[in-house]
């Protein structure tokens, strides 16, 4: 007798399957986020460690909550951060409130320091992330309430060109440029910019500022990319602390990224 079974069985017989690639970003700390939920970070650790996985509590306002929001200065990014609130500074500087504690030093660009006691726009931002709780023990010195990284806009392979223009009350009027794209296979380009002016709801009150910034990134491998970047960024406005006398406040400053 002949098992059916082995009979219908042929020996030589073969299945193939069809390949299937799954592709996907990797994520990184220093890559753009999509969407308003980051979920890595360097501000606390110092290296690309997942939110979940460090003990401090971060919030990361992303480039596209900035977008939608229409966000143009660090008081306004941190409009909706738990625990931090943003304060006068004089009518001349950023300052904000982490957990009760006031500073107007413990800033960061990149994750190096930025003392410089301005307005900050964020038209050449990636991302903010705040980090609430002391930070002297990462960075050197610091406040015990918190700090504020920025993580700059970086240039890339992919294209990109934007313009922003709006207007506003009190004749504001505002202009942001983005654009980038690949010199060859090993370098490629950014450059933001912006130009603001505006008045007041008090007469005498005014607001100048404009800034650019290039960057250029360059990877002769897969494992090596240097990124360097220089920032111009003037800012004249008139300091107002609703006081019957005006100062007008004049900064003007470069900064280099590596």
């Amino acid at each position: 007798m002949v098992n059916p079974l082995i009979a219908s069985a042929e020996p030589n017989a073969e299945i193939t399957l069809e390949v299937v690639d799954v592709v996907a970003p990797a994520l990184s700390d220093t890559r753009p986020v999509k969407g308003y939920n980051a979920k890595r970070s360097s501000a606390s650790t110092k290296t690309d460690t997942e939110l979940r996985d460090v003990p401090q509590a971060i919030s990361v306002i992303t480039q596209d909550q900035i977008k939608d929001q229409s966000v143009q200065s660090i008081a306004e990014a941190v409009r909706y951060v738990p625990g931090v609130q943003a304060a006068q500074g004089e009518g001349n500087r950023d300052a904000l409130i982490f957990r009760g504690n006031a500073t107007t030093g413990d800033f960061f660009l990149d994750g190096v320091r930025d003392d410089v006691q301005t307005y900050r726009d964020v038209y050449n931002t990636d991302r903010v992330e705040v980090l609430k709780g002391p930070n002297g023990m990462i960075f050197g010195r610091g406040g015990a309430g918190g700090a504020i990284n920025r993580v700059s806009k970086e240039a890339g392979w992919d294209p990109i060109s934007e313009i922003q223009a709006s207007y506003g009350a009190f004749d504001q009027r505002r202009v942001q440029v983005d654009f980038g794209q690949a010199i060859n296979d090993v370098a490629a380009f950014r450059i933001n910019a912006v130009h603001e002016n505006s008045n007041s709801y008090r007469d005498g009150v005014e607001l100048k500022r404009y800034g650019v910034t290039p960057t250029i990134t360059v990877k002769p491998t897969d494992k090596t990319k240097i990124t360097l970047g220089v920032e111009y960024f003037k800012d004249e406005h008139t300091s107002d602390r609703c006081l019957h006398r005006s100062l007008m406040a004049r900064h003007d400053h470069w900064c280099v990224h590596l």
